[in-house]
């Protein structure tokens, strides 16, 4: 029997009942489930670029591969852990900016509130308030205020009544960009020009030994290769890994649909998946009478005893955590395994 699926894809089965067993199998290792002693947390821009985490403790360092022009997520991660950020993306030819610059305008008054949106924890000592005019670059403090979601306000107070507010003032704000380490080179499971392996960059940099590690994989399809030639000793320094998958269940990246199925098990075997959401710049293919997304970021949490999982209760996606990639509607996982219950 010929399973026609959507995409032009054809798989051979037997029959239909053998069809039906496999696949319930294969999508299984994508199956959530709940750590009722931990919460969640999301890191980075509440649109493409943020991920959602377990919220623990501290980490040694993140690993971050797939920068483009965004760098939300490393800089949430960097003010929560203040801990070093490797990141590693060959296509572009230096980080995206890691300050803004506000300008914040005159006042006649004694003080002046701005509020702004921002994509990571603010510490006073990332902020610094200038004036244009170099003669007044001292006589101004500010102190930061939490509203509501990721917006702050900034209060800002003349320390010297002479000074004449009236000149324009700059809202400078660079989180710890001392702890963001950037090279130009990208992930591949075998080292070659331009790219290097997880486990030669994390030789690099002294971690060999380590344990308490965050990975983040996002390389367009080549996370296939990346994962498939990744030994597990060093697949297990990472207490959690946040992986964006590009056609599962798919013939291309140079892996067939079987191939990749077996790359899924091998993360199965070693972490739990904690967390889904559909990419919504990705559609939702059909497989006889199941579904698989194309474009699927999933969060990983290793296998460690101190984790007690529980069958997930949770319907994906999460309000006020998950959000749509791109400007249109976030697509619902309301098919199995993503189902609570399933």
């Amino acid at each position: 029997m010929v399973i026609r699926l959507s995409g032009g894809l054809h798989h051979r089965f037997c029959n239909l009942t053998e069809f039906i067993l496999l696949m319930r199998d294969k999508l299984a290792f994508l199956k959530p489930v709940e750590v009722p002693s931990c919460s969640k947390k999301r890191y980075g821009a509440n649109s493409d670029g943020g991920y959602v985490l377990i919220d623990l403790p501290a980490y040694d360092a993140l690993y971050s591969y797939g920068i483009g022009d965004n760098i939300s997520f490393d800089l949430d991660f960097v003010s929560q852990y203040d801990a070093p950020v490797f990141c590693y993306d060959h296509t572009i030819s230096s980080l995206p900016d890691t300050g803004l610059v506000f300008p914040v305008g005159s006042s006649p008054e004694n003080n002046v509130n701005v509020e702004l949106e921002v994509y990571w924890n603010i510490k006073k000592d990332d902020v610094i308030i200038k004036s244009l005019n170099q003669e007044y670059a001292d006589t101004f403090n500010f102190t930061i205020e939490k509203l509501d979601g990721k917006r702050l306000r900034f209060v800002i107070t003349r320390t010297d009544v002479d000074s004449g507010w009236g000149q324009e003032l700059m809202l400078y704000i660079s989180p710890r960009r001392n702890k963001l380490h950037w090279k130009q080179e990208g992930l591949s499971g075998r080292a070659e020009p331009g790219l290097g392996t997880l486990e030669q960059h994390i030789m690099e940099n002294g971690h060999m030994e380590a344990r308490n590690l965050l990975l983040k994989v996002d390389v367009e399809g080549s996370e296939w290769e990346v994962f498939d030639g990744l030994p597990v000793r060093i697949l297990k320094k990472f207490q959690q890994v946040v992986v964006e998958w590009h056609g599962i269940a798919e013939n291309n990246f140079e892996y067939s649909a079987d191939k990749k199925w077996e790359v899924l098990n091998k993360l199965h075997k070693h972490f739990h998946v904690i967390h889904v959401h559909q990419n919504n710049w990705g559609p939702i293919h059909s497989l006889g009478e199941f579904k698989v997304p194309t474009v699927l970021e999933v969060t990983y949490l290793r296998r460690d005893p101190e984790f007690v999982v529980a069958p997930s209760v949770t319907n994906y996606p999460m309000e006020g955590l998950d959000f749509a990639n791109r400007l249109s509607e976030d697509l619902p996982l309301d098919f199995y395994p993503f189902l609570p219950g399933d």
